[in-house]
């Protein structure tokens, strides 16, 4: 098993709904935005992780065969 520490990017509408959860989450076990978000990953994590590497499997083929270029 592998650890990965990685960057969420949490926009406008989100930001709040974050802050909000985080808040009553805050109030019941006291986590924060952090906390509560790796708790969501860790809940949701296969199907996510199969969608990822789905994901970046497709970009690499379009990359080999030079239909997609992302820099």
């Amino acid at each position: 098993m592998k650890f990965f520490e990685l960057t969420f990017i949490v926009e406008d509408s989100q930001e709040e709904r974050l802050a909000a959860l985080a808040k009553r989450f805050g109030k019941v076990n006291g986590w924060g935005e952090k906390d509560i978000l790796q708790f969501a990953v860790a809940a949701v994590h296969k199907a996510e992780i199969e969608a990822k590497l789905d994901f970046l499997e497709n970009v690499i083929e379009g990359m080999e065969k030079g239909a997609i270029k992302w820099n």
